[in-house]
């Protein structure tokens, strides 16, 4: 299943490789431009060209204002370092980023599911469910009155099922950090819980904040939450455990 939507997430980046030779004018040069907003990729190619230069803070160098290098977008910076490493220029590390994060993305949603469901059918049935639900289904009439189906805010591309899986790599990692801090604070439970093992959880979320921030607004909401629902849990259970030890006393009593 990992293979298959990767394969089609995937799909019109392959197409686009294939056409790359069918340009009509030999006088332009094919880019293969991703994230369906033109200026928010330029800014991206911007930083990784900058970190395969060697710079390891980002800058903005289309403005004439004066500033310092910041670590905002530092991402981007050092995808471009590992595409000086191997020799890849920075439209195809942009590429690259999405190619290695997309399938790890993927295998922590479907390890999820697997702790989660403990019959297979589910497994595979939630991670299709997760996967496949960018948004509900909006069936309308076209011009000449036929049916089509359709989505809320198509407008917004990363609700898309399809697209999200492969479609920006900030936003991967971002969903990958968040996941797996999740999936060590709350489902395995560690026995040994240290404070240098809570300083690292702290570092890796805030990295995932700088690197994509609504990663870091969900992980906080889904522990808090996580926390609501174990103390009132542990109330509820508390509340029982006392009226069962008042009805024992009584009859002991009587």
């Amino acid at each position: 299943l990992i293979l298959i939507f990767l394969t089609f997430s995937f799909y019109p980046t392959y197409y686009e490789i294939s056409q790359r030779y069918n340009l009509i004018d030999r006088n332009r040069e094919f880019v293969l431009e991703h994230n369906f907003y033109w200026p928010d990729f330029n800014l991206y190619l911007s930083k990784i060209r900058q970190g395969y230069e060697g710079s390891w803070t980002a800058v903005a160098r289309y403005t004439s204002e004066p500033h310092r290098g910041s670590l905002i977008q530092e991402f981007y910076i050092v995808l471009g370092h590992f595409g000086r490493i191997l020799n890849t220029a920075p439209n195809y590390s942009y590429q690259l980023g999405r190619l290695i994060l997309s399938p790890i993305l993927l295998v922590i949603i479907f390890l999820l599911c697997r702790k989660f469901f403990p019959s297979f059918a589910w497994q595979i049935a939630a991670f299709v469910i997760v996967i496949v639900s960018g948004s509900f289904p909006r069936f309308y009439s076209d011009t000449a009155g036929a049916i089509q189906i359709g989505r809320y805010m198509e407008w917004w591309s990363n609700i898309d099922a399809l697209q999200r899986i492969t479609l920006i790599p900030h936003i991967l990692f971002g969903q990958i950090i968040s996941l797996a801090l999740l999936n060590l604070l709350v489902i395995k439970r560690f026995n040994n819980f240290s404070i240098k093992r809570l300083i690292l959880y702290i570092i890796l979320g805030n990295l995932a904040g700088l690197v994509f921030p609504p990663s870091l607004i969900t992980l906080d909401g889904s522990l808090i939450l996580f926390l609501i629902v174990r103390l009132i849990k542990t109330r509820k259970n508390l509340f029982i455990g006392l009226l069962l030890a008042r009805r024992s006393f009584s009859e002991g009593g009587v």
